[in-house]
């Protein structure tokens, strides 16, 4: 399991999350405790596409690139909403179509009560990784908006 801040700080108090039997989690070093169920993701040395394939699945809040990595890379993922974060719906709707993914309480989340939330996530059909357009989208865009002319001499 890897917990992705996406660099917003979040205040956890790891050493207090029951164990799970067969989870281990990877968590930003800034959280990490002594604790034989959990590694801090940078001891890893891995990117966060590599992670994403690594692990069963990930919680984190929503943002544009976990959001779009997670769904690329066919994860699953448990979210925590912000709460005021204009783009915030629109984001969860799109990943709610896109990826395997449920919302979990706040309140559960900082207790570390995930289990049963793990196991309903795990039990939502696969779905295939979203193609990575983006760039080829926009170029579209801007040429059906913005038509290239030669320039004149």
């Amino acid at each position: 399991m890897l917990i992705a801040t996406g660099g917003v700080p979040l205040s956890l108090d790891l050493d207090r999350w029951p164990g799970l039997p067969g989870v281990h989690w990877l968590v930003p070093a800034e959280l990490a405790v002594a604790r034989q169920d959990m590694t801090a993701l940078e001891s890893l040395g891995l990117r966060f596409p590599d992670l994403l394939t690594a692990v069963d699945a990930v919680i984190g809040k929503p943002g544009y690139g976990t959001f779009a990595e997670v769904a690329c890379h066919g994860a699953a993922m448990l979210y925590i909403r912000r709460g005021d974060w204009p783009e915030e719906p629109f984001l969860v709707d799109w990943l709610q179509r896109s990826a395997r993914a449920l919302e979990i309480p706040r309140a559960a989340f900082e207790r570390g009560d995930v289990g049963d939330a793990l196991r309903a996530l795990w039990q939502l059909p696969h779905r295939p990784p979203v193609s990575p357009t983006g760039i080829d989208d926009a170029a579209h865009l801007l040429a059906r908006y913005l038509p290239i002319t030669a320039p004149s001499e």
